[in-house]
This record gives structure tokens, sequence and C-alpha cells, in this order.
């Protein structure tokens, strides 16, 4: 509502017909993960959004930017740090024009940042502050990563607790998280965090009692979905899964 108060109706369609096609171009450039064309043509888009006053569709486009360096950070680690500065950016407009839906994932995806960095608390109070709009107003996509990410930040304190009772607790609890992350996954066929999934969890399993055969289970799971990749999907990572919010309807955002 506050973009259309603040650009006139006339000239929406052709900026938003603009917004689209640089959508769309980033999309195609993420299936061929070429991340720098795909990170250009959001940064087109942000240029654009901010010269027209769509405060929404600026700042959604920072947070692609981000997301775009944490998928190329595999390759590259000091892609967490560059991920920083657009998602702080994305924080305070949405802060500053009340776009919490926004804020809740972009807080999620800062969490995700924090977790690579080892700072595993500060990961664990951001997803605590982020999940409970994220659940109600989310879409899929981040609501499943919030609870991968919060999985992790389970497994990652493992190693600080091997010697007590608690590391078992963790990774319970870390399972209990994932079950939540595939199920919200399956919803979109997101193969690519799906397989991720079940690696994590036939890696916790091994360390459970009575865990070989779910552990077993997952790793076949784990096959499965690797060789449906390779044959169906190749180079079709989870940017075609999330193809549905990659673009610049503000109600496409919310919960699908």
């Amino acid at each position: 509502i506050a973009n259309h108060v603040a650009f006139p109706f006339n000239s929406l369609p052709p900026v938003e017909t603009a917004l689209m096609l640089l959508t769309k171009s980033t999309h195609l450039f993420l299936q061929q993960e070429d991340y720098e064309q795909a990170k250009a043509m959001a940064r087109q888009a942000c240029w654009l959004s901010s010269r027209h006053a769509l405060f929404f569709h600026q700042g959604w486009n920072l947070l692609q930017l981000a997301l775009i360096d944490l998928e190329a950070s595999t390759s590259s680690p000091s892609n967490f740090e560059s991920c920083l500065s657009p998602l702080l950016e994305c924080l305070h407009l949405s802060e500053q024009y009340v776009m919490d839906p926004l804020r809740a994932m972009a807080l999620s995806s800062l969490s995700r940042v924090f977790l690579c960095m080892g700072r595993i608390c500060k990961a664990r109070a951001l997803l605590n502050a982020a999940i409970p709009l994220l659940m109600q107003h989310g879409h899929v996509w981040f609501q499943a990563e919030a609870c991968l990410t919060l999985a992790k930040c389970n497994l990652a304190e493992v190693p600080s607790r091997e010697a007590g009772a608690s590391a078992s607790q963790l990774r319970q609890n870390a399972l209990v998280q994932l079950e939540k992350a595939a199920a919200l996954f399956e919803k979109i066929d997101d193969v690519h965090r799906l397989k991720e999934i079940y690696y994590l969890q036939s890696r916790i399993y091994q360390f459970l009692p009575s865990g070989q055969n779910k552990r077993d289970e997952a790793a076949k799971n784990f096959f499965r979905l690797n060789k449906m990749k390779q044959h169906k999907l190749t180079g079709r990572k989870q940017w075609e899964s999330i193809h549905g919010i990659l673009i610049t309807d503000v109600n496409e955002m919310l919960k699908g």
C-alpha cells in the first residue's frame, strides 16, 4: 500500500514489469550457478526499486543478494561476510517501514551467517526472534530453512558437550527440527535441501543407540534423491524450488 501511495498508479506497471524481468534473469543465472551475474541482476533490481520508492521490493532484492552470497559461500567462505551489508540494509528498511514478515526472513537468513561464523548463541537468538512470525506469515521455504538452521545450531554445540548426556539431547533436538524441515521442504520439492537433511539424519543416527535402521533409511533416501538429481535435476539447486518467491508480487511472499 505504501508503495502505491508513494508512486503513481499509472507508472507502476512498467516498473514492476522491469523488476519481474530482472528477477527472472536472476533466476536463470542461478540455475546456471553463475552467481556474479545473478548478483548483478539483483543489484539492478535494488537500484530500480529504490529509485521508485518501492521499498518492499528493494528489501526483498537486498535479501536475494544475501541469499545468493550464502549459497555461493560453499566455494568461497569470504562470501559470508559479503552477506552482512545487504542483510543489514534489508533489516533497516523492514524496521523503518514496518514490514515484519520481511524482517523475520532477514533475521532467519542473518542467523545462517552467524552460524557459519561460529557464533551459535547469536544465531539461535535470532532464530528464536524470527520463527514465531515466520511460521505465521513467511513463505514455506524460509520456514523450512529456519528449522534446518536451528538443527545445525544444535549439532554445532555437540562437540562442546560430547562428554555428557546433553550431547545426546542435542542430537535428539536436531532430529526434531530436521523432521520439521523435511516436511516443509517436501511441500516445494526442494531436492537439494532434502538431500542435506537425509545426510544429516544418517550421521546423527550413527551416534544414537538402536539407530541403525533409521540411519540406513536416511542413507537410502539420500542416494535416491542424489540419483534423481543426476538424471533429472542437473544444475537446478534450490532456486528451482523457490522460483515461486523469486518474484515481485508481495502476496507471493506470504505463506504458501
